[in-house]
This record gives C-alpha cells, structure tokens and sequence, in this order.
C-alpha cells in the first residue's frame, strides 16, 4: 500500500510516478525530477518511523554513508532531504532482481558464475572501505544484480543504513551514534563471528558476510542454517563451516574456490584475509585462471553420499599461497580438455576405454558402500534398528559411544523426525534442579549431533 498517492510532488522537484517495493525502513518509488525529467528512486522513510529518534537516524547514516560512495557496483545516492516532516533518499534509477529473488529461482549458481558475482560484490565492499565505510549487512537482500554492458549478472550493493563509519567519515558525521560494542546488529545467518559477540568491528567483517554469500551462491545455503537465531549465532562463533561436499555433494568444487572460501570464513579476523583489494586479487586469479574440478565419482541412485571422517576443527583455512598465483590459465571452465603451453601431458582415453573405467570406479563404489555399511552395523550394532530404538538408546545409552551410534544411526535413516530429539539431547544435562548449575553428560556428543542436525535440515 502507498505511503503517498501517486502523482504527489516531494519538495517541489520529484514527482511520484508509481510504487517500487519496500526497502529497508521505507518505501521506494518510482519517481521523475521535475524539472529535467530525470527518471530516479525515491525512498521515502515509513511515517510511523520517522517519529523514532534511532530510525531517524539511520535513514540518515544511509544518506550519508551512500552519498560518499560512487562507484558502478554500489547504488549511488544524489540527495536527502525532509519535506514536512517526512525523509526522503534520491538514488540512482536501475531495473534489476535481488541475489536472493535469483537465488530462489535457480537454487544455486555455478562455481565461475558465483566467482563473478562476487567479485562485483567485492569491488563495491573494496571501494566502500576506501571512503571508511564498513557496510555491515552484506546478504543477498542487499545485492541487486542488473544488466550493464551486456553482463547479465552486474551486481550492485544496496542498504548503507547500518554502516558503520570509520576514521575521516566518523569525524565528518560527527561520531558513530547508533551502535557500541556489545550490541549486535545485521542478518544472523551473515553475521561474522565479531558481530555474533558484539565486539567492535572492522573491515574484515564485510569480507566474512561475502564469503557467507559467495558459499551460499555455490551450494544454495548458508553454510549455518537454525531456526534459532542465537543457534546460528553460535554457530558462527564456535562451529566450523561444512564442507561443499556435504553441504552441495553434486557440485565439483575446485580445491581452490574452497581454501579461497573457508580462509574467509575464519573464526578469529586476524587469520581471515585482511582487505577487500586482497580479497579481490584471489578472485580475479581464480577466474584468469580457473582449475578443472574432478568429475564426481557415480554413485546408484538412493544411495547417500558417502561421508569422510574428519576432525572437528578442520577444514583448516588456508593461506593466499594455495591459491592460483599467475594469471596464465591452464585450462579453462568451458574447455576442460584443451592443452596449454606448459600443461602437463593428459592420455585421452578412448569411448570404450570410458565406459570401462566408470564401471570399474562405480562397482568399487557399490561395494564399499556395502562392505561399509555391514561393517558399520556389526561394530555399532545399529544395522537393523528402528528410528523409535535410535531415539530410546539416544535418551537412555550408558554410554557416550552408545548414544553417539544412536546419532550417526538416526542421520543414516535420514528421518527428519530426528531433529527435535537431536537438538534435545545436545544439552543433556545430569542432576541438579533442572539441569540448572550441573554437567553437560552429551558434551561427547554434540559436534556428531550438530554434524547429523545439518545434514537432515538438508534433505
């Protein structure tokens, strides 16, 4: 519904044409200057706002902090102003779709097309940092990719209202009067660890929530999803990220684009990468230079993924080195097959010689899958249980073995009725009023439960 009638004049100079949407704290229109009949859009801040101090203020920030950024992949902002009380944005007229609109039809997007778009969203994040802007609330909401110069997938960061104001921009706004430490602001699932514990933040903290859209663009999910926002807090403070072949098993990830990944996603900021300008030369050698990705081995249909141990702190982030460092390409995404000078030498097989060797490699699948699963029922005894007998030997094991079998048994059923009892029995507590002031018995636990918890909200 509008918030003003269409054809109202604003300050005398923008006329409302039609209705955009809403964005943010307001509503946007379309709407034309008067006198040079230049099409623009206008945000104009909900009323019932408008008589908020804080909401004032932010609508403010985001005037101030948009108006000190030009450049092609931020959305540029030409005035501010208060009509009779109500505040009013002017910013650059584009037709285009949110990350997440594009995201929501499609469910994820191919390695070098996510590549691409984040590296736009890596130039804006670059050039915001430049003016001391830190935007704090990079989400696929506030990515809105449009066609420019016959790129279909331009990306442009909107949404400065949350900025937080660094050395000369803190100064010419006269200090940061919206938020302190130890208050939390931005979208949960893009939160960086420093955000989720309320420290005082820096630049690197765009770098996380970029790395958190970049992830979710290649396997069509954040890497931590809960209905519990303070799960998902928690989660971006102590969990580590899992790997794409758990959380997207069809998709051949280069070792590369996941080192570039987890190194963004790191807990502690000082062993993340350090700035957007680095940030934005990993890309551009990544995409000079994009590596061939194995191809998946075959697996019969019905049968899950096959899951590789690994320890819980891993995979263990690593640094620029590991990462393609000319910008000679050695093979390329369209033509995984073509040689380049200097290459290593590739046997081109045969069609016959193809086909034998798929047969080979999924029969020795299929009996791993076998020989595994009777393996791991006889030493867990867990080969011919019921989902009802996994939740009692979860509720009433004696042992910590036996009530983690219980877990890996209920996330092999692949029943997501085993969520509730899974979330349930990570905090188990022994004695005491409540559990209130004892031991948590399911400490042992609790990274297998968090482990199976993802992987059955992913079916």
């Amino acid at each position: 519904m509008s918030v003003v009638p269409i054809g109202s004049v604003i300050d005398s100079r923008y006329r409302i044409i039609g209705e955009l949407g809403q964005g943010g704290m307001g509503t946007v229109y379309k709407a034309e200057h008067v006198t040079i009949r230049r099409p623009v859009a206008l945000k104009l801040l909900d009323p019932l706002l408008g008589k908020n101090d804080a909401s004032v203020q932010r609508f403010e920030r985001e005037a101030f902090a948009a108006g000190r950024i030009d450049h092609p992949n931020c959305v540029t902002v030409s005035d501010f102003g208060n009509d009779g009380g109500v505040l009013y944005l002017v910013m650059e007229l584009v037709k285009g779709r949110s990350l997440t609109d594009l995201l929501e039809a499609e469910g994820k997007l191919s390695v070098p097309r996510a590549l691409h778009v984040a590296r736009h969203i890596m130039r804006g994040i670059s050039h915001a940092h430049k003016a001391d802007i830190v935007h704090r609330d990079i989400k696929p909401d506030n990515i809105l990719l449009v066609e420019r110069d016959g790129d279909q997938d331009f990306a442009k960061i909107l949404d400065f209202g949350i900025a937080k104001l660094l050395g000369e921009a803190e100064q010419e706004e006269g200090g940061d009067k919206l938020t302190q430490a130890g208050f939390t602001v931005g979208t949960p699932s893009y939160l960086s660890p420093e955000q989720a514990f309320g420290e005082e933040i820096d630049k690197r903290t765009d770098l996380y929530s970029a790395t958190v859209v970049l992830y979710e663009m290649i396997s069509g999910r954040p890497p931590f999803m809960s209905d519990d926002k303070l799960s998902i807090l928690s989660m971006h403070v102590g969990k580590q990220p899992p790997p794409f072949s758990e959380t997207a098993p069809g998709v051949a990830v280069p070792p590369e684009v996941e080192a570039l990944v987890m190194w963004g996603l790191t807990k502690k900021r000082g062993d993340r990468i350090q700035t957007a300008v680095e940030y934005l030369a990993a890309l551009d050698r990544l995409l000079a230079a994009p590596p061939r990705p194995a191809t998946p081995l075959p697996v019969a249909v019905g049968t899950p993924p096959i899951q590789l141990a690994r320890p819980a702190d891993t995979p263990t982030p690593m640094p620029a080195a590991a990462l393609p460092t000319s910008g000679t390409a050695q093979t390329h995404w369209a033509q995984p097959n073509t040689p380049h000078p200097g290459t290593i030498p590739i046997t081109v097989l045969s069609p016959k010689a193809k086909l034998r060797r798929r047969l080979i490699i999924a029969g020795v699948v299929a009996a791993a899958l076998l020989i595994g699963g009777a393996l791991f029922a006889t030493l867990t005894g867990t080969g011919k249980k019921s989902y009802d007998a996994y939740v009692t030997q979860l509720k009433s094991g004696k042992t910590c073995e036996e009530r983690k079998a219980a877990v890996a048994g209920l996330r092999a059923l692949g029943d997501k009725r085993a969520l509730k009892p899974l979330k349930k029995a990570r905090y188990r507590m022994r004695g005491g009023f409540a559990g209130i002031g004892d031991s948590n018995t399911n400490k042992c636990l609790k990274d297998d439960a968090d482990a199976a918890i993802t992987y059955l909200e992913g079916l």
